[in-house]
């Protein structure tokens, strides 16, 4: 048999035939390998070589095994996230340490920002916020591979400066520093809130004081313009996925440019009369004053959910079959950025045959929602509530891409100004 090898830490689990218990059942082990090694842990669990079988078999009926494998699971998946949190610094020290009960210990250290991200991110999980999760995990990595060992005292500016130039040397661009930093600039409130540093050590705040300022990538926006979007509406479809992604994306551009999540979250519950009602998954924890978006039902919204929806229309259903009820944090979080990607593959063909020549993304669907408004003279307040911005500022991030017919036309009338 031969021996299973990564040079990535993976976590598993291993039936260990060879120690037999005194009651006959033989010990559930988790291995870890990593770099043409590996390590055993013992767990609380044990079965017999019948039960081992039973327990993966297709059709497992029996309902203290099914319970006996979904902790099993867990088991492994925390051993799987806890590899992750560890990235580039893996040692298998360092994983016993958070793993087990020394975990605990480590955090008691409140000087170590590290051992406070886990916490965060332990919380986040706990709270089913998986994206904002995976995002603090991919922050952690970044930060232990710049610096192994860090404690609040040493987050200054001259270390964020460091860490920005670190950053740009290895090709990683301002958009990916802005969202890692934030990130340890959140971290960082939490520690200045607990009064682990003073506000004297506080590192974030104006260039012009003297502080770190987080960069921000000015990057500019592009939506469609009002012929590019008609083709969209008019194409025929080569295949059912490619108009279901389509139809999607148009559904996101009719509903105030409602973000994918919150199509696919979209319970026929949602819908009262002529109207959809609905939170924005992304500020439903930030909001002490929770008011719903209300979404007209055009004929072009009805029909789309007529072709797609759920034909079972019962309010605890989803009205698209993207995710269920069934599905765990985790699965909703995969399937819910497989689906987008999916659908902006399909976007970019149809957008490749129509000539467009523009990104196509759901995003795109997005911000092509407020720029045509906006380019027909509906105010700005009424965008920014339709999105459900808490402020115009964040919505003026939406409205700057204005076609290039648009900018000549107000050349020609500044030009005609300046002719008399």
């Amino acid at each position: 048999m031969s021996t299973f090898y990564s040079k990535q830490p993976t976590a598993t689990l291993f039936f260990d035939t060879r120690r037999i218990l005194k009651d006959g059942r033989c010990p559930v082990k988790l291995v870890i390998y990593y770099n043409k090694q590996k390590k055993r842990y013992n767990t609380d669990f044990s079965l017999s070589p019948e039960d081992w079988d039973r327990l993966n078999s297709v059709q497992l009926k029996d309902k203290v095994l099914k319970k006996l494998k979904t902790d099993m699971e867990a088991l492994r998946v925390k051993a799987t996230k806890t590899v992750e949190l560890l990235g580039d610094t893996f040692s298998f020290e360092a994983f016993e340490v958070l793993f087990y009960d020394k975990q605990i210990k480590q955090r008691a250290d409140k000087q170590d920002v590290y051992s406070s991200f886990e916490v965060y991110i332990g919380k986040l999980e706990d709270e089913k916020r998986i994206g904002t999760a995976r995002s603090y995990i991919d922050a952690l990595k970044s930060l232990r591979s710049f610096s192994p060992k860090l404690e609040f005292k040493n987050v200054t500016v001259d270390f964020l400066n460091s860490y920005e130039r670190h950053m740009l040397e290895n090709g990683r661009s301002v958009t990916t520093i802005g969202i890692y930093l934030r990130s340890l600039r959140a971290i960082i409130n939490i520690a200045k809130a607990d009064k682990i540093i003073s506000e004297d050590q506080y590192p974030f705040g104006m260039k012009s004081h003297r502080k770190y300022e987080i960069p921000k990538a000015n990057n500019i926006k592009k939506a469609l313009d009002e012929s590019a979007i008609t083709e969209i509406v008019k194409y025929e479809p080569l295949t059912e996925e490619e108009a279901k992604a389509r139809d999607l994306w148009l559904f996101s551009f009719y509903c105030n440019g409602m973000n994918m999540a919150d199509i696919f979250a979209l319970k026929y519950e949602n819908i009262d009369g002529n109207f959809i009602y609905f939170h924005r998954k992304k500020t439903i924890r930030t909001r002490k004053i929770q008011e719903p978006l209300e979404i007209f039902i055009s004929e072009p919204v009805a029909a789309i959910i007529k072709r797609w929806g759920n034909k079972e229309r019962l309010n605890k259903n989803h009205i698209f079959d993207v995710i269920n009820s069934t599905m765990t944090p985790d699965d909703i979080y995969h399937t819910t950025h497989i689906t987008i990607r999916s659908i902006n593959a399909y976007m970019k063909r149809i957008a490749k045959r129509l000539g467009i020549d523009a990104k196509v993304t759901t995003y795109v669907a997005r911000h092509s929602w407020a720029t045509t408004l906006l380019r027909n003279g509906v105010s700005t307040a009424y965008i920014s509530k339709g999105f459900g911005h808490a402020s115009f500022a964040t919505t003026e991030q939406y409205l700057g891409g204005f076609t290039q017919d648009q900018k000549k036309d107000v050349a020609e009338i500044l030009t005609k100004l300046a002719n008399g």
